[in-house]
């Protein structure tokens, strides 16, 4: 099991077997981390080296590659896998069934809309508009181009060919020798450890095996529950019998009764059975069949449906399984048989008894599950699920409700209402049941049956899980849909009672095709680098580094509380535990123990005292990463707890702050006269939360002892040199002496600028000591636990403008959570306040920075850092005024955009003569065709009464340098050899935004070569030395000027060369003939940003090269009896100068939005009140998935006409920055959600709404109006 891959799904593979009983061959993605290698024995395994032949990519392969379908790539090899098996099984899918395939798959770089894209082709149906016309922006007339999902990117007439690529999957070569073979008994382990693995293959042996060990042994069909408890909670089984090969448990058969199923079918071939009665039989006979297969369609993702089991899911008895509320309400039938008693009955309802704890005695085994047709004459059954993300999530709450009505009188037959979510157990609202039961079904019915449904519901304000009150009200929500649905009456109920259906994802994106500068690879959509890599899984990461002979392993010990002394650290009893080698704490630092990016104000082993949970007190050396995890912990650690403070607030009572240096404060005009004059004056608060940076591979480093005191570091890290510095700093040896290299990451988005050094040092610590190779890979729920997030922010605010919106003054209070230490929150607090006004002219603006010292893990660099926060607050207090002044919040923003004209200029005294927003927002207004949508969508809330849509515009403008100025410097080493090929070193690190593949081309175009004919080859401290991370947005501007001044020098030594040779000779000719003449053929090149200063103290300067503006427009639709969105269109303007490379920007763009999106609208932490992160792991912390994106996604990379603008930029190729900018734009959902909720609420006053805004928040804004509407005010 890969502890890297385990917590992010990205390993997967293909497991083959053939089916005795239905005589095919049954191909199936499995979740390789969690599936014990004895579940795969006699089927064939296949892995993503295994798809391409004779060194052909296999068509998804090449798809990807090809549409930029990849950025890091660390999770490329899963998505692979998962439409490889899709295809196996469906020679020509559908879009909806490669979405299906892909949901289960998370990806924190592209967005998925080129993932999407690139394999829709593969598809029988396309989901774009293969005649849409290209809109020219403005009045453009350079030529743009279009890339669609759609047939034209079809070879004409070639139905088996896409783009040039075969779309004919290659058919897998399953193995001759295992269609013959049949299931054998099969008997693994050692019975003196007590770990045994049973395969029986028929009943009697099954029963007997049960009876023989039982509690002792486990029932492991797909093992998903099972690899949860074994590698993540440290579970042991002593025993597992897998009875998959007994043929009574994976029997499918219709009785009498209903659909019987073996214990042991999984959750795929349930669905697959369910629709082959569902096509077959009487409809009125499947009702409950029907609703089963909505269910399934959100349960877990495609590789756990493919491998868990219904009689798994029943008796793991989870609280909010998602369809054991179903079985409860229809009563399936459960048969358990034991060797000594032999079979017996219960029904779904009577199983659950207590938490985890079900009516199945210690030697019985689950042996068949019947889900019973429905019932006539007038059935009506409905399955519910509510959750943070629509897919691939658990449950908040679910539900199964089963009503059956008279014909003629519509009383009340039957009447069953399961919930999940709201109880320890599934929980049937009994009472409620037996009420309904014989009276006259009515709409108002609803409104008798509420008290009694809270009290068979009474869910306690500290339930487990939070949300008490949300759960509370959506339990009576989906009632009310429940109801709505079985009355029919009104057509304005519909849109909240029909099943949910999003259509598949489509993109549109507008670029240039004839560049300004003319070049082979300049401007040109040239895909990534190390695309091919990615999708053969051959790319390699940092913890893929050979591993040496007697290699150790090292596993943090962390604190358990969030500030205390420590009394007594006891770590005797581990190590005495297996393959344990050593301890260290702070006396194993031989140099210095003091940490910190910028103030050192951190340890690296907590000596006396810890800040918080997650503090490092130590590490555990083991020979295996698995024996120094369970060393770990068995260190004993005895604190004496210290007060603590953890949030925002109970840090301003305590006036827990950070000092920085300077103040952080920025004013300009007369604040106070400003306010006097303002018209209207408002005044407001809103808190922005954190949000986990959940980049796919973890924190990892491998350090190597050399000799003479020598250290080589191996690290995922966006910041070499610190790395380097501080790992020497930790020895007490000289930099000169450290060597870190890294090749590439798997996504960073900051947190591995500075966090990420603590896991260098401590590996870098641990090799000197033991003279060995030492490896660290921090498990997901240990990363997400010590290495911090975004700074959560809130901030006060009281605005001035004219009655016509104009604004004349802002007065701005932020604060935002640092954490324990500083790291880098100055800086980031800095940009907030730099960014304050958004894209607006405020002629008098004071905005005042704080920096909250907490007990909590040290927050860090966020794509951003801190931009979007202050930007969002700004949108907040603009849709603030708008909704005071009662003008259309367009209109608002339209009014105070900075504009382009001269004297235009930041609060903080940058000129930006030609700002594009005004052109931009105009451009916007017109190519989403915003207002006709927003009438649409007025009509549509006029016709729905529990829907509402919400459409709304938000700009940005972003600064583009390190806002300290000494970082603004790079440095590159280009080495030509003889053949011709070139080999670039520069100080940036390649986390998936493309920089190499840029870097690549900037040196083909500067030295006349073909891409191909360059190479990058890692990151490293020996090749380029002092480098500054890779972060605000900023390497391509420095590492590529870097690289363009080298190969001038290079490219000055050659011309003496190239003129005694022929116009035609090759560039490996003229190097060739240079080199004779012994000149260098390597050079250094050397670049700092020009024209930057900024005063703190005087508040005024130019601490940014330049600025990159965007504009975007986001339609939602939002069920507000659950606060669930859907994210119909999103369209995006966004500057990017002249693109280096228009489809890897594009990239950027869309990923940077949807990690935009899921900051303001999905992903929430959660910490205890003892300061421990509830919310570790992709369980419970969600990041966006596929399903989630904009079904219809379009961006346009914005032209400067006449070039008057792009021209005066003194970047390379007046190209700008991409990475962080588009982030805020993702906002822009929030704010139509909320209209959405303005909408619904019939109120057009102002009220504050939190990021970000989840279902639960979302809905609970709505409360009051649904609670008018449900006859109760308590919903």
């Amino acid at each position: 099991m890969d502890p890297v891959h385990a917590r992010t799904d990205c390993w997967k593979v293909l497991v083959s077997h053939f089916d005795h009983r239905a005589g095919r061959i049954v191909h199936r993605s499995v979740n390789a981390c969690i599936a014990p290698l004895c579940s795969v024995a006699d089927k064939a395994i296949t892995t993503i080296e295994g798809i391409s032949s004779a060194g052909k990519l296999h068509p998804i392969q090449e798809r990807l590659v090809e549409s930029n379908g990849s950025q890091c790539g660390f999770c490329t090899p899963g998505i692979v896998m998962s439409v490889y098996s899709l295809l196996q099984s469906e020679e020509n899918p559908t879009l909806e069934q490669l979405e299906s395939s892909l949901d289960g798959n998370l990806c924190r770089c592209t967005g998925y809309r080129p993932i999407v894209d690139a394999l829709s082709a593969l598809c029988r149906t396309s989901c774009g508009n293969a005649n849409g016309d290209i809109e020219d922006i403005g009045k453009t007339k350079a030529p743009l181009q279009q890339t669609i999902s759609d047939p034209d990117l079809a070879v004409a007439n070639d139905p088996n060919t896409v783009a040039g690529t075969s779309k004919a999957p290659a058919s897998l070569n399953f193995p001759k020798d295992l269609i013959y073979k049949v299931p054998t008994r099969l008997v693994l382990g050692q019975e003196e450890d007590s770990t045994m693995w049973f395969r029986p293959i028929t009943m009697k042996e099954l029963l007997y095996l049960k009876d023989l060990h039982r509690s002792n042994a486990r029932i492991a069909v797909g093992f998903t529950e099972l690899g949860i408890e074994k590698h993540f909670k440290r579970s042991r089984f002593p025993s597992c019998i897998s009875p998959v090969s007994v043929p009574e448990m994976t029997a499918i058969r219709i009785s009498d009764v209903g659909l019987e199923l073996g214990a042991a079918v999984t959750i795929s071939d349930l669905d697959a059975a369910l629709a082959h009665a569902i096509d077959t039989m009487d409809p009125l006979k499947t009702i409950f069949f029907k609703e089963f297969r909505q269910q399934i369609r959100r349960f877990a993702g495609h590789s756990v449906r493919n491998v868990g089991s219904i009689g798994g899911n029943l008796i793991t008895a989870s609280p909010i399984s998602d369809l054991n509320p179903l079985h409860s309400a229809c009563s399936s039938i459960l048969t358990f048989e034991s060797m000594s008693r032999g079979a017996r009955t219960t029904t779904a309802d009577k199983l659950f008894i207590t938490y985890r704890v079900v009516d199945c005695r210690d030697d019985e085994v689950l042996v068949k599950v019947t889900i019973p047709f429905s019932p006539p004459p007038e059935t009506h059954f409905r399955a519910f699920k509510v959750s943070r993300r629509r897919d691939d999530d658990i449950a908040i709450v679910c539900a199964g409700m089963f009503m059956r009505l008279h014909p003629v009188n519509r009383s009340i037959l039957q009447c069953s209402l399961a919930f999940g979510g709201m109880a320890p157990v599934t929980l049937q609202a009994k009472e409620t049941s037996r009420y309904c039961i014989g009276k006259t079904f009515s709409s108002s019915l609803f409104k008798d049956i509420i008290p009694i449904l809270q009290r068979d519901l009474p869910l306690p304000d500290n339930a487990p899980g939070g949300m008490a009150h949300y759960r509370r009200t959506l339990a009576l929500s989906l009632v009310l849909k429940f109801f709505l649905a079985v009355s029919g009456n009104d057509s304005r109920d519909s849109a909240a009672t029909s099943a949910f259906t999003r259509p598949p994802c489509k993109g549109l994106q507008y670029f240039n095709v004839s560049p300004p500068l003319p070049s082979e690879c300049i401007g040109k959509g040239i895909a990534h680098k190390a695309g091919k890599l990615h999708v053969t899984g051959t790319a390699t990461y940092s913890d893929d580094t050979a591993v040496r002979p007697r290699a150790l392993y090292a596993a943090l010990v962390t604190s358990t509380k969030p500030h205390a002394l420590l009394r007594a650290v006891r770590w005797e009893k581990a190590l005495a535990a297996p393959g344990v080698h050593s301890y260290l704490d702070h006396e194993s630092v031989p140099g210095s123990n003091a940490m910190g990016p910028v103030v050192l104000d951190e340890e690296l082993f907590a000596s006396k005292e810890v800040h918080c949970v997650g503090a490092v007190i130590g590490a555990v050396l083991a020979d295996t990463d698995e024996h120094a995890q369970d060393a770990a912990r068995l260190v004993e650690i005895d604190y004496e707890p210290l007060p603590f403070v953890l949030t925002i607030q109970e840090a301003i009572a305590a006036g827990s702050f950070f000092e920085p240096l300077h103040p952080l404060s920025i004013e300009t005009g007369n604040l106070d006269a400003a306010l006097q004059r303002s018209e209207v004056i408002v005044e407001g608060a809103v808190n922005v939360g954190a949000q986990e940076h959940f980049y796919m591979e973890p924190q990892t480093c491998i350090a190597t002892p050399g000799e003479d005191n020598e250290i080589e570091v191996v690290t995922s890290t966006q910041n070499p040199t610190k790395a380097q510095t501080y790992a020497a700093k930790a020895l007490g040896i000289e930099r000169n002496r450290v060597v870190v290299r890294v090749k590439r990451l798997g996504g960073g988005f900051g947190g591995k600028e500075t966090r990420s050094v603590f896991v260098s040092s401590i590996a870098a610590v641990g090799a000197a000591a033991s003279r060995r190779q030492v490896r660290c890979v921090l498990p997901r729920d240990v990363d997400m636990c010590i290495t911090g997030t975004r700074h959560a922010f809130y901030a006060t605010y009281r605005i001035g403008s004219t009655r016509d919106g104009y604004l004349q003054a802002a007065d701005i209070q932020l604060y935002s959570n640092g954490g324990c230490s500083q790291d880098l929150s100055v800086p980031v607090m800095e940009r907030a306040i730099f960014h304050a006004e958004n894209a607006y002219l405020v002629p008098a603006l004071r905005c005042v920075g704080k920096v909250c010292r907490t007990n909590t893990p040290s927050n860090t660099a966020f794509r951003g850092f801190g931009g979007p926060q202050s930007m969002f607050i700004a949108e907040t207090w603009m849709e603030h005024l708008a909704r005071t002044l009662s003008i259309d919040r367009h209109d608002l923003i339209r009014r105070n955009l900075l504009r382009a004209v001269p004297d235009s200029m930041t609060y903080f005294g940058q000129a930006i003569p030609d700002c594009p927003l005004t052109q931009m927002w105009s451009d916007l207004m017109r190519v989403a065709d915003v207002e006709n949508r927003r009438a649409e969508a007025q009509r549509f809330n006029s016709e729905s009464k529990y829907v509402k849509k919400g459409i709304a515009c938000v700009p940005t403008k972003f600064g583009m340098s390190f806002t300290l100025k000494f970082m603004n410097q790079a440095s590159a080493l280009v080495h030509v050899y003889t053949d011709g090929t070139v080999l670039v070193s520069h100080g940036g690190t390649e986390m998936g935004q493309g920089l190499h593949t840029k870097m690549c081309a900037v040196a083909a175009h500067e030295l006349g070569i073909g891409f191909d004919q360059v190479h990058i080859s890692e990151t490293a401290t020996d090749k380029v030395a002092n480098t500054q991370p890779t972060a605000a947005s900023v390497s391509a501007d420095l590492n590529g000027a870097a690289i363009q001044d080298a190969c001038r020098q290079i490219n000055e030594r050659l011309a003496p060369f190239r003129a005694q040779l022929p116009p035609e000779a090759t560039f490996a000719e003229v190097v060739t003939l240079a080199n004779f003449n012994r000149a260098c053929l390597s050079a250094y090149g050397f670049y700092r940003t020009p024209d930057l200063d900024f005063s703190w103290e005087s508040g005024k300067g130019r601490p940014f090269h330049y600025f990159s503006y965007g504009v975007a427009c986001a339609e939602v639709q939002l069920d507000c009896l659950t606060g669930d969105i859907l994210v119909q269109r999103v369209d995006i303007i966004h500057d990017v100068g002249d693109s280096l490379n228009p489809t890897i920007d594009i990239g950027q763009i869309e990923g940077g939005f949807v990690q935009g999106y899921g900051l303001f609208c999905l992903e929430e932490l959660v910490t205890t009140p003892q300061g421990a992160l509830f919310t570790r792991g992709p369980s419970t912390y969600k990041i966006p998935s596929c399903t989630d994106i904009p079904v219809d996604f379009r961006v346009t990379l914005h032209q400067d006409e006449s070039r008057a603008t792009t021209s005066k930029l003194t970047t390379i190729y007046s190209s700008k920055g991409v990475g962080e900018p588009p982030l805020f734009l993702g906002s822009s959902v929030f704010f139509a959600a909320k209209e959405a909720v303005y909408a619904y609420r019939d109120d057009p006053s102002y009220f504050q709404l939190d990021s970000p805004a989840t279902c639960e928040r979302l809905r609970l804004a709505c409360s009051a109006a649904i609670g008018r509407n449900l006859y109760s005010d308590s919903c």
